[in-house]
């Protein structure tokens, strides 16, 4: 099953401006996009439940690599909101 990504307004601008120099964090990252809309639930992404700063209240947590993390919710037919991307002390509570 492949599910649908969206982003918030404020994500894909996080996103572009620190990928914009890092063409490492860039690859990586959409590499984890990709991985996330085909499984969410593969074990390179090592999502787990978390409590986002953001939202004040659980989510779901992704890697994408050791200092990065992409912050998401599942929403109605087979659809991912991106809700949060940055280092673990910038997104989880």
């Amino acid at each position: 099953m492949t599910f649908i990504l969206s982003y918030t307004s404020k994500v894909e601008s996080k996103i572009k401006k620190r990928c914009q120099k890092d063409l490492k964090l860039r690859e990586k990252t959409a590499k984890t996009i990709n991985q996330l809309a085909l499984d969410p639930r593969h074990p390179g992404l090592e999502t787990h439940k978390v409590i986002s700063k953001l939202l004040k209240r659980e989510a779901l947590g992704s890697w994408i690599n050791g200092e990065y993390r992409l912050v998401w919710l599942y929403k109605e037919n087979d659809r991912i909101l991106i809700i949060d991307f940055g280092t673990h002390n910038e997104v989880y509570l």
